[in-house]
């Protein structure tokens, strides 16, 4: 009896780390969508970003090994439309490796509230021609310095 009830209390621990380690911090890609015949994705490291964050860690990848240009910004949802806390680009064949947004800047920008990673992609260097923009999952930069 006392072999059977240590097993049970073994296994309510091994469960209870398993939902405490996944926490809030959890990884997020977008679904996969398609513009002008390509299709990808947007990662992103977390959903929430608290005070303690330093960065917003992205990446975009996409089906196929031609080479894209892209231009990316970290837009803040309103009621007024999306406004950018900041922008980064360059070009990619099958994945960026992964990318950063500082926080506190984009914080300090635009306070908290609902952002999205939105990655415009073009066939050319000089960004003439688009395809179209893809995005990540909504996430949440919360209040803090």
């Amino acid at each position: 009896m006392r072999k059977i009830m240590m097993s049970w209390v073994v296994v309510g621990i091994m469960v209870t780390g398993l939902f405490v380690s996944t926490g809030t911090a959890e990884a997020a890609w977008s679904g996969w969508q398609t513009r002008g015949g390509y299709t990808a994705r947007v990662y992103t490291d977390a959903k929430t970003y608290t005070s303690r964050a330093s960065s917003v860690d992205w990446k975009i990848q996409k089906k196929g090994g031609s080479k894209l240009y892209y231009t990316a910004h970290i837009y803040k949802w309103t009621s007024n439309g999306l406004y950018s806390g900041g922008s980064a680009s360059g070009y990619f064949k099958s994945s960026t490796p992964i990318k950063k947004f500082s926080v506190p800047s984009v914080r300090r920008k635009l306070g908290s509230g609902t952002y999205i990673v939105r990655v415009f992609c073009y066939k050319d260097s000089k960004k003439k021609k688009q395809i179209g923009s893809f995005e990540s999952k909504k996430i949440r930069i919360t209040e803090g310095i």
